[in-house]
């Protein structure tokens, strides 16, 4: 390995540590209770300033992290869409909606892998200022937003445009909320035994355990129940005769 090389590869491991020493502190405390000084520290770097060197500020580093997490969970989309494609010309609604939801609902699954990103997409989508700066770019995830304007498309054919984008508010809330509660009781054994085992919560005693279900099948049912809310008939004034074709 050449000098050059080893320089390009100790300067990536610095940036990709402090990109995720930054993921980190952000989800644990909020981005804005975060300084770059603390991220900095965190990441053993000594010279405080390594971080306006390899980013400039915090939005552009959190810009950077956004690019680390959410591009590849989109190339999974991606794949994901295509090879759906190959199979159908014309994609059903429940196609379209597991391409959607399966790549973070993977990573929320697996217990090896840390899910501080669902926690900051959180804040992100709920805080006005963030949201407008980040959480709406379509360059971090142009998959996802071909995917959500297919999904727009069909539902617009039968409830109109205002009816249909107000679902997919509905839609996404359910998809964060969800795969956020899935992420947490991945991670943490306090939160599993609250989140998959309800039985306080049921009139009759039961030995129901959610955890022991397949991955594949919570993400089957969590687009059923997906299809099953947006495609319900209209009861609002401006609906459609028409019904969706459930496919």
């Amino acid at each position: 390995m050449n000098s050059k090389a080893l320089q390009n590869l100790l300067l990536n491991r610095t940036k990709t540590k402090i990109i995720e020493t930054a993921e980190r502190l952000f989800a644990e405390k909020g981005i804005n209770n975060v300084s770059t000084r603390e991220i900095a520290r965190e990441a053993g770097q000594k010279n405080h300033s390594a971080l306006h060197y390899h980013f400039g500020d915090k939005e552009s580093l959190l810009d950077a992290l956004l690019d680390y997490r959410l591009i590849p969970l989109d190339n999974r989309r991606k794949i994901l869409l295509n090879e759906a494609v190959l199979k159908s010309k014309s994609l059903s609604l429940r196609e379209l909606i597991t391409v959607l939801i399966t790549p973070l609902a993977e990573r929320a699954l697996d217990p090896e892998k840390d899910n501080y990103i669902l926690k900051i997409m959180g804040e992100l989508l709920t805080s006005a200022d963030w949201r407008k700066k980040y959480a709406l770019r379509g360059d971090k995830g142009p998959t996802a937003i071909k995917v959500t304007n297919m999904i727009f498309k069909i539902l617009k054919k039968d409830f109109g445009e205002e009816i249909a984008y107000e679902r997919l508010r509905f839609m996404g809330g359910t998809i964060m909320v969800t795969i956020a509660e899935w992420s947490i009781s991945t991670a943490s054994p306090e939160w599993s035994e609250i989140n998959n085992k309800p039985p306080q919560i049921l009139e009759h005693k039961t030995d129901l355990n959610l955890s022991l279900r397949s991955n594949d099948d919570r993400i089957k049912n969590l687009a059923d129940f997906i299809i099953g809310a947006i495609t319900y008939q209209s009861s609002s004034k401006s609906q459609k005769t028409s019904r969706l074709k459930q496919a």
